[in-house]
């Protein structure tokens, strides 16, 4: 895995230490599978396949942690490790029919909190803001503009 230097900047540890909030946020739509990472990037319906099955399934199937997706493709279609490996048998089945690799198009990334798929500041603090409580007594949000007038009788 990535480590951190110790001589990082405060941006750099900042942004490092998002990593694990963001990454669910960011899906990688395979084509030739040239440049996802098969066990670390979200390209998968279950996640990272790293995250989920952990690195004994890197070693079990001889493989290495930064292989890249086209290493499981031959002729357009998937070629999974032949092991026997109870985690390749689940990955396998929940494979569903319609991921089929594309070897005419180059891999794609989409920023799943935004509708177009891409990404922009506005959608990252949406996607990451916690809503203000609503006042009960008023019913509107916290964060409200409230404008009182008086009047008299």
């Amino acid at each position: 895995m990535m480590h951190l230097l110790q001589n990082s900047s405060w941006t750099i540890r900042k942004l490092f230490k998002l990593r694990d909030k963001v990454q669910p946020l960011i899906k990688h739509v395979i084509g030739d599978g040239d440049s996802t990472f098969l066990w670390l990037d979200h390209w998968h319906t279950v996640g990272p396949l790293y995250k989920v099955f952990g690195d004994s399934i890197v070693r079990n199937v001889g493989s290495s942690l930064l292989a890249k997706v086209s290493s499981i493709i031959h002729e357009g279609e998937w070629q999974w490790p032949r092991q026997r490996n109870r985690a390749i048998m689940q990955i396998m089945r929940s494979t569903p029919l319609t991921l089929k690799p594309n070897p005419l198009v180059a891999d794609s990334v989409i920023w799943i909190p935004a509708r177009h798929g891409m990404f922009s500041v506005n959608s990252a603090l949406q996607a990451f803001r916690t809503p203000l409580p609503k006042n009960s007594f008023l019913g509107v949000s916290g964060g409200s503009h409230l404008r009182i007038v008086p009047w008299r009788d």
